[in-house]
């Protein structure tokens, strides 16, 4: 019983209520000219972040098209109504449950002209390591990647497998979009596996580089 009315209320209650918390945020957004040169021109994007840190990122997206890669989960149910609310489109899936129809759907909506939006290390870790879901579409539409990073200076993280993240109101935070990255078309197994490595470390030093704005 309670599931299910928190199941009504939550796409009801939460996305006006995280437009108001955001609202709180002294949030300054750094390097919008990585992701704005493709949107200028029509050109769609992926855009990665990691999972302990999606919760602000709705409110970065620059775009006019979006669409989040969701689990199938509890919890992917909850953020895809939330999603809804606020606009975005979802595709249901990730790398432990309908991933393969999932990355089609996604390659279909990129080559319509819309974004993707992608959290690689979900929806259940490990923390911080990119799963290679994102290469492969990255490797078949061509897109290029945009990393981005939120950090914010006063915040609680919780005791999750992401580590995740939630503001405190008022506090001093930051969006950095990071410099774009590619997948060859013709790369190999190894390669794939070097693009995770990649993406992965340009994740992180965006997110250190986010952190240490907010605390300087």
């Amino acid at each position: 019983m309670a599931k299910s009315l928190a199941m009504h209320l939550l796409p009801l209650v939460g996305p006006p209520l995280l437009q108001i918390y955001a609202k709180s945020l002294r949030i300054r957004t750094l390097y919008p000219e990585r992701v704005d040169q493709f949107h200028d021109k029509g050109m769609p994007v992926i855009i990665a972040f990691w999972h302990g840190r999606q919760l602000m990122m709705p409110f970065a997206y620059r775009g006019s098209a979006g669409h989040v890669l969701v689990s199938q989960h509890r919890d992917g149910e909850y953020i895809h109504s939330i999603l809804q609310r606020l606009g975005f489109g979802t595709v249901r899936g990730s790398t432990t449950r309908g991933g393969m129809r999932a990355a089609s759907e996604l390659m279909a909506l990129a080559r319509r002209g819309e974004d993707v939006v992608f959290t690689p290390d979900g929806p259940r870790g490990p923390r911080c390591v990119a799963q290679p879901g994102i290469v492969y579409v990255a490797q078949k539409t061509g897109l290029p990647i945009v990393p981005l990073a939120f950090g914010a200076a006063r915040k609680h993280v919780f005791q999750s497998w992401d580590g995740f993240q939630l503001p405190i109101p008022g506090t001093r935070s930051v969006f950095i979009w990071g410099e774009p990255l590619r997948v060859p078309p013709n790369c190999g197994k190894l390669e794939r596996a070097g693009k995770c490595h990649e993406i992965g470390d340009a994740l992180n030093r965006l997110c250190d580089e986010a952190d240490q704005y907010c605390t300087s």
